[in-house]
């Protein structure tokens, strides 16, 4: 006789979606924000930040030489953890083998908007002359 699936993780939830009489006119759209979560992007640019500026050179030259593909490659610091890598990775951010990686072309993308979409001193001190 086999097992039973039962769910891993807490049930009093799943009550509340699957066996309330006040969901029944409800759309599959609000059952749903119990289930799909959106990726916070700011949490990701913010790792992706703490990780540009641990590039590893010595890595990066002998990729260079090796294939000749001008990447950068970087160490990933010990403040994040395997699982926030894992999800960076699987958000298509970075690629590489281990806690050594390289940015794919939308990290790069949302890391440049992040800096060039930021105020620096000189925006905040200008004063704009008017024209008589």
């Amino acid at each position: 006789m086999p097992f039973p699936i039962t769910p891993v993780g807490d049930t009093n939830s799943f009550d509340n979606i699957f066996n309330s009489k006040s969901n029944e006119g409800e759309d599959v759209s609000t059952a749903s924000k119990y289930f799909a979560k959106e990726p916070d992007i700011t949490d990701s640019i913010k790792l992706l930040e703490i990780i540009d500026k641990h590039q590893d050179n010595i890595v990066t030259t002998a990729a260079d030489i090796v294939s000749g593909n001008n990447e950068k490659y970087y160490n990933v610091p010990e403040s994040i953890n395997d699982n926030l890598l894992l999800k960076l990775k699987s958000e298509g951010y970075c690629m590489g083998h281990g806690r050594t990686v390289r940015f794919s072309e939308k990290a790069r993308n949302a890391i440049k908007k992040k800096y060039l979409n930021s105020e620096n001193s000189y925006i905040k001190s200008r004063v704009k002359k008017k024209i008589i």
